[in-house]
Formats: structure tokens, sequence, C-alpha cells
């Protein structure tokens, strides 16, 4: 039977039964695997007393790669992210943040460059660093990486620019189009810089105002509500003001359309 070892988040689980548990995985290797963990909930079995949600860990399984459901047999916790369970907007960030890799990657199909951003976002929050912030540079990050990040362009002469969520484009004025600020752009521009978990030094440029960052964040949902085709309640819970979307429920989730096609 074949093995699998790898370096993953916990970003879902269930109780299968009294003593055992299903979990969704999302591994640095692998992807995004599902797995029984039976006897999870023992407190002196080999998972500890089972998997909590947002932690990372060293799994091992066994079961072809591409199972709908491999047996997990061992879970090595690295890292456990307490703040997320003291903080709330830290909470919601990290809610948001597991629920987007559970709908934007595909079962088995690995992305190390989206596991190495949410791990990387989850330090930013346990350091401290603003919800919205951790959630603007992460959802860009994981937009990039499925493939459905919008060209953040503005145009000549500095003025106000509009963006169309479900076109993926800045362009002129139009119904559904949202009105974006310069200071927006320029902002979202800034995140094409790469992801580090290193505290930045006193050489680095002003942090931008948080309503900034703020509208970055929720334009950057609004992507990704285009791309699922649905507003997921932990995006509403983060996003309090994201304007909603009256057609929402008629949308084909573009993740869909581009795994149909591939």
């Amino acid at each position: 039977m074949p093995r699998l070892a790898d370096d993953a988040l916990c970003i879902r689980h269930w109780d299968w039964s009294e003593t055992s548990q299903t979990v969704s995985l999302f591994g640095r290797a692998h992807g995004l695997v599902r797995g029984l963990a039976k006897g999870a909930r023992r407190e002196r079995g080999r998972f500890g007393g089972g998997f909590d949600l947002l932690t990372r860990g060293e799994v091992l399984a066994v079961g072809r790669p591409d199972a709908e459901l491999l047996t997990l047999t061992d879970w090595a916790m690295l890292e456990s992210f307490p703040r997320l369970r003291s903080d709330l907007a830290a909470n919601r960030a990290g809610f948001y943040l597991a629920d987007l890799l559970g709908r934007l990657m595909a079962p088995h199909d690995p992305h190390p460059e989206a596991f190495d951003a949410a791990v990387a976002a989850l330090r930013s929050l346990e350091r401290g660093l603003p919800a919205e912030e951790v959630a603007a540079r992460y959802q860009r990050d994981l937009l990039a990486s499925s493939g459905f990040l919008p060209p953040f362009e503005a145009p000549e002469g500095g003025g106000p620019s509009w963006f169309h969520p479900r076109e993926g484009v800045v362009g002129t004025e139009a119904p559904g189009a949202w009105r974006v600020r310069p200071d927006t752009l320029r902002y979202l521009a800034s995140l094409d810089a790469p992801t580090s978990d290193e505290v930045v030094d006193e050489s680095e440029p002003p942090e931008p105002p948080r309503e900034v960052v703020a509208r970055a964040a929720m334009l950057l949902a609004a992507c990704v509500r285009e791309v699922i085709g649905e507003e997921p309640l932990t995006m509403r819970q983060m996003f309090p003001r994201l304007p909603r979307r009256a057609d929402q429920e008629g949308l084909v989730p573009l993740v869909r359309r581009a795994r149909s096609a591939g």
C-alpha cells in the first residue's frame, strides 16, 4: 500500500464516530486530501486527542495519492497558532483562510506556493498583524496560485478607475463596476512583492492607511466570490461591509468552468 508523508494544514474535520475523525488537509506536496483518522479522538492515541482546525503538522497516510479517502496513520503537530483561539479578528481571518483553500484548490493538485502563503498568513495573524492586511495579501496570493488574479493596472493620468469583478478587469464605468481609487490600485500592485515571514525593517516604506487596505481586501474578496460563484459565510463574517450581489445565486463559478475546460 503506497505511503504518503507531507507537511500539511488541517482546514476541516468531522467526527466519524465516537473515537475517529475525517479530516481535510492541505499538504505542501500533495495539495488537498481527505483522510480517516481511526481512534483520533482517544486522548492516548497516536493523534493526541484529535486534529485541531488551523494547525500545521507532519502527516503520514496510506492509500493511493489520488484516493478519495486516505487512511491517516500519524500526525505530529508543528504549529498551533494559539492567537487564533483568543483574538476574534484573527479567528475570523483564519477560518476564512481555511475556507478559501477548500474552495479554490482542486483535490490532489499540489500548490506549494499556496501552502506557503497560507502558513505565512497564519504566522502573520499570530504576530498580531491586522486581519484585513493579512487577508488582502493572502487572497492576492491564492488568486495568483489558482490562476484567477486579475491585472490591477491603473489607467494613465491617475484618475478614478472602475473594476469589473465578473470580467476581472479595470476599465470604464459600467453597471456592476466598482469605483477604485488610485491609492487602492497602488496598494494592490505592492502586494506583488514576495510574501515573507520576516519582520520588515525601518527602511521599508510606511504602511498604507487602514482604509486603503480595507478597500483592497474587499475588492479581492469580490474577485474570489466571482471565481467560486457564491459568498461563503466566512467571507461575510470577514467583510461585513462587502457589497452584496443581487444576482449572486445565478453565477456559474469560474473555478468550475476552468476545471471543466481542462
